[in-house]
C-alpha cells in the first residue's frame, strides 16, 4: 500500500504533524487521498499483472504455434528430399509438366489442420489481385456446395489459377506425392489416375491387364524399374510421424470445408 509521509501533511497546511492529527477536516481529506491513491495503485497493479499474464499466454500460444509450424516445415523438407529422389529415379515414366493440372481438379483435397495453416500462410503472401481471385474461387465453390445433394462434393482447387498452382511452395502433402504409384499391402502398384489418361506410367502400363508390362519396361531401358512407394496420405499424416517431428497434424477435413468451418470468406 502507498505510504503518505508525515512531511507532506504539514507542508501544505503549515502545521506540525501533531496539529494535523487533531484537525478532523485535514484527516478526512488525507484519508480520502490515501484511499484514492491506493485504489488507483491497486487497479494499475491489477491491470499490469493481467496484461502481463495475457501477453505471456499469447506468447506461449504463438510460440507453440510457430514452433509447430517450423517443425512441420522441417518435415516437409525431409519429405520433399525423399520425393525428389523418387521422382528422379522414376523420371522415364513421369510426364508431369507445367500446365497439366488434372490432379488439381474434381476432387476433395484432404488437408490436416497444420497443412491448412501453412497453406493460409501462402495465401497471405500472395499479391492482392491473386488473393482476390482465390477468394472468388472459394466463394463460388461454397455456393455450389450449398446446393449439392450428392454424397461426395468434388471441385477444382480454389488455388488453381490458369492451370497453375498459386501457392505451390505451400501446397499440401497429397499434392506433393501425386504422380507416383503407391504400393498396396499386397505389393501391387496403385497407379495415379493420370496413368489411365495417357500420362504418368502410361508408357509401361498395360491397361487391359491392369499391370505393368515387362516388355514395355525393357523397351524404356531405364536403370530403375517402375515401383510403388509408401506414400499413402494416411501413412504420411500418421500422428506418430508428427510426434517424431514434434508437431501435431490435427484433424483432417476436405480443403473447402476448412473455409466453411472457419468462415474465412
Amino acid at each position: 500500500m502507498p505510504i503518505i509521509f508525515g512531511r507532506y501533511w504539514n507542508m501544505p497546511y503549515e502545521n506540525s504533524s501533531e496539529d494535523v492529527l487533531k484537525d478532523k477536516v485535514i484527516m478526512q481529506n488525507m484519508r480520502i487521498l490515501a484511499k484514492n491513491t491506493y485504489d488507483k495503485f491497486y487497479r494499475l497493479t491489477y491491470l499490469l499483472n493481467n496484461i502481463k499474464a495475457v501477453i505471456i499466454l499469447w506468447q506461449l500460444f504463438f510460440i507453440k504455434k510457430l514452433t509447430m509450424l517450423e517443425n512441420y516445415i522441417n518435415y516437409l523438407n525431409f519429405l520433399d528430399g525423399k520425393l525428389s529422389k523418387f521422382f528422379a529415379e522414376q523420371k522415364p515414366y513421369i510426364f508431369c509438366k507445367e500446365g497439366c493440372s488434372r490432379c488439381c481438379k474434381h476432387a476433395q483435397f484432404p488437408y490436416t489442420s497444420i497443412e491448412m495453416t501453412y497453406l493460409l500462410t501462402g495465401l497471405l503472401n500472395l499479391d492482392r489481385e491473386t488473393r482476390n481471385i482465390v477468394t472468388q474461387n472459394v466463394v463460388k465453390i461454397l455456393e455450389e456446395e450449398s446446393s449439392f445433394e450428392g454424397e461426395k462434393f468434388r471441385y477444382d482447387c480454389p488455388f488453381l489459377i490458369q492451370d497453375s498452382c498459386s501457392v505451390y511452395q505451400y501446397r499440401g502433402i497429397l499434392c506433393r506425392t501425386f504422380g507416383l504409384p503407391a504400393q498396396a499391402n499386397d505389393g501391387a502398384l496403385l497407379m495415379p489416375f493420370c496413368c489411365y489418361e495417357g500420362l504418368n506410367y502410361s508408357n509401361v502400363f498395360d491397361i487391359d491387364k491392369n499391370k505393368v508390362s515387362e516388355v514395355k519396361v525393357k523397351a524404356v531401358n531405364s536403370e530403375f524399374e517402375p515401383c510403388g512407394f509408401n506414400i499413402s496420405y494416411e501413412y504420411l499424416t500418421n500422428p506418430d510421424i508428427g510426434r517424431e517431428f514434434n508437431f501435431s497434424f490435427g484433424e483432417r477435413r476436405p480443403l473447402i470445408y476448412w473455409f466453411k468451418l472457419k468462415g474465412k470468406y
